[in-house]
């Protein structure tokens, strides 16, 4: 299983199948600036969980708290 960061623009014919759980068009992590998001599943390969936890880790995806 694996990761993959998608254009937001392919979200809405997106195919849900792919992806492992119950993930929806909602439920999707999208990036703050709502251009990205992230499936996960058995046919992604893009990014391990370590590695898209770096990713999630940075500005673009993460509010930083004060």
């Amino acid at each position: 299983m694996g990761y993959k960061i998608f254009n937001i623009n392919e979200l809405e014919n997106f195919d849900f199948s792919l992806c492992t759980g119950l993930s929806t068009s909602e439920s999707v992590r999208k990036s703050l600036d709502g251009m990205l998001f992230v499936a996960e599943g058995e046919s992604f390969n893009d990014f391990t969980i370590e590695e898209i936890l770096i990713q999630m880790n940075e500005s673009n995806w993460t509010k930083k708290i004060n």
